[in-house]
């Protein structure tokens, strides 16, 4: 039996973009990543990052006791492609109304653009100076 917390929420140096079918959903470089035992890590928008204006409130409705209420959206016809939390449980407040898109919908695409950030020291100058790179890791 695992020791490790049933979910872990942290905050990402990463850029989450969503596209559904090539038209951009999303853009936040404000993710919140959830991990939970048995589930593939999710990251969680601010709306302010969300074209909420595109999406409709879908019937489907659910609970999770560790997570509370959940809320799907859909986008035209695909159907419950994000979810919210709008009543989170106590421990989960940081997630409420924040927005998380599913990867396995047909023409969703959830990019995660990951920054890595090194130092080096220029002899010339002395002076610190940071290099960013940007890989792309693609979720389907």
């Amino acid at each position: 039996m695992s020791h490790a917390p049933r979910i872990e929420l942290h905050p990402v140096n990463q850029r989450v973009q969503v596209h559904v079918d090539g038209t951009l959903l999303a853009d936040s470089t404000n993710p919140l990543e959830l991990r939970e035992r048995g589930y593939p890590p999710r990251h969680y928008l601010p709306r302010d990052d969300v074209r909420m204006d595109l999406l409709t409130i879908s019937e489907t409705k659910t609970y999770c006791p560790f997570k509370g209420h959940t809320v799907y959206f859909s986008l035209d016809g695909n159907k419950d492609i994000a979810w919210s939390y709008e009543q989170s449980i106590e421990g989960m407040e940081a997630i409420k109304n924040r927005v998380v898109f599913s990867g396995k919908v047909a023409g969703v695409r959830v990019l995660l653009l990951m920054y890595l950030v090194t130092n080096f020291l220029l002899k010339e100058k002395n002076v610190l100076v940071r290099e960013c790179c940007m890989l792309l890791n693609v979720s389907f």
